[in-house]
């Protein structure tokens, strides 16, 4: 599952939850999407919905927080041109966050080491 931190989004996916475990779907933790904002000139970050709101939602559907991924302007023009951000820039923090997801992710499929 993937949300904002935002609180009302919550109900959306706690809907969304109800409706995967109703197909017999998994649902291995949510995702913070568009986690935080980060000023290209400063670098201060903007928690823009909120910053603890996909852990109180994961705390309360007994899931776990699989990771965070930044709201940043080099991952919505790689999408756009089709270009994966941790290909393009591989070295870059929005390309760590999808990295950490993705170890997350694994850890979380059956048969994966630990």
């Amino acid at each position: 599952m993937n949300s904002v931190g935002q609180r009302a989004c919550f109900r959306a996916v706690s809907l969304k939850l109800k409706l995967s475990t109703s197909f017999f779907l998994q649902v291995l933790g949510i995702v913070q999407n568009m986690s935080f904002f980060q000023c290209p000139k400063c670098k201060h970050e903007t928690y823009i919905f909120g910053a603890e709101g996909a852990k109180e939602l994961a705390a309360k559907l007994e899931l776990d927080v699989l990771g965070d991924i930044p709201l940043h302007m080099n991952i919505r023009e790689m999408s756009d041109k089709g270009q994966p951000i941790v290909i393009s820039h591989p070295d870059s923090p929005e390309a760590n966050a999808y990295l950490r997801l993705s170890a997350e992710v694994m850890k979380k499929l059956p048969g994966s080491p630990r």
